[in-house]
């Protein structure tokens, strides 16, 4: 057992090692450190980084997951290039970000509970008191987390004790456990579209005024930037964009076709931005937006 522990230190040491030497060993590509909470990372930066490498494909990525002030601390000491992350609100002093852009956070109720409402997917916020929903069993993310450090400013807020039966490191499995009935939790339509269910769920979508979710990439003040670097924050801002451009030429004029509707640019851009924001919703829903539309 001695023996193996002394070879699995070696190995991890030997790893360390060419970690640190990529950028003399590589010396024509040019290395970005990311650091990353790894949750965020199983489904942002698979929309990212794909199309970014092939534009730029002599650049290489490490990635770095840990939580939010681990990835702050690394970046201030420049151990890592960039770190990407959600709520820049919470972000060190120290540090430049920059915004991708916005999304909603849901209370998401499973088929299990007892305010759940049958043939209904986004709910009216007004359905319910989000005071007393938040009094339910919840199922949440780790206190380390930035989503769960804006949750915690919720209960706060409404000067509530939560009831918190099961916390886990990854919002997504917080997801998952909760579709199974364990409890009520907080998400984003981009977290639960990563997640293959097939089960009924309601989201009581919550006051952007309230709560909101941003995402950002940051750097270290003053700092140079290189060309690879400005590259790379582009494509982060853009990411959306890049989204809306992709689903208006292909998605939506097809889901158009299909229904028999002739509507202009600007309203199929307000269309995506409603189906994108509200993953879920209803197609009864949807075809009932693109007739007001």
């Amino acid at each position: 057992m001695i023996y193996y522990n002394y070879l699995e230190t070696i190995s991890y040491n030997d790893q360390q090692l060419v970690r640190k030497l990529t950028r003399y060993t590589h010396p024509n590509s040019e290395l970005i450190r990311i650091g990353i909470l790894e949750s965020l990372g199983s489904f942002l930066l698979s929309e990212l980084l794909p199309d970014f490498l092939k534009e730029n494909p002599e650049v290489r990525i490490q990635l770095f997951e840990s939580f939010p002030r681990i990835n702050e601390e690394r970046l201030l000491n420049e151990k890592i290039d960039c770190y990407i992350g959600q709520n820049p609100e919470t972000i060190t002093k120290g540090v430049k970000f920059y915004i991708n852009d916005n999304e909603k956070y849901y209370v998401i109720i499973p088929s299990t509970s007892k305010y759940f409402s049958p043939n209904q997917t986004i709910l009216s916020p007004s359905m319910y008191d989000l005071k007393t929903i938040l009094k339910s069993p919840l199922v949440l993310s780790a206190p380390e987390s930035a989503i769960r450090h804006q949750v915690n400013g919720l209960f706060q807020k409404f000067h509530i004790k939560p009831n918190i039966i099961m916390e886990s490191n990854s919002i997504i499995t917080a997801t998952n456990l909760f579709m199974r009935g364990v409890g009520l939790t907080i998400s984003s339509a981009s977290i639960l579209n990563k997640i293959h269910h097939s089960l009924p769920i309601n989201l009581l979508p919550i006051d952007t005024q309230i709560l909101q979710l941003q995402y950002f990439i940051a750097i270290k003040k003053n700092l140079p930037l290189s060309p690879i670097m400005k590259n790379l924050i582009n494509a982060f801002k853009n990411l959306y964009k890049s989204k809306l451009n992709e689903l208006l030429n292909i998605t939506i004029p097809k889901f158009c076709i299909n229904l028999g509707i002739v509507i202009s640019y600007h309203s199929l851009s307000i269309l995506f931005l409603l189906i994108y924001k509200n993953k879920s919703i209803h197609f009864s829903t949807i075809k009932k937006l693109v007739v007001a539309l």
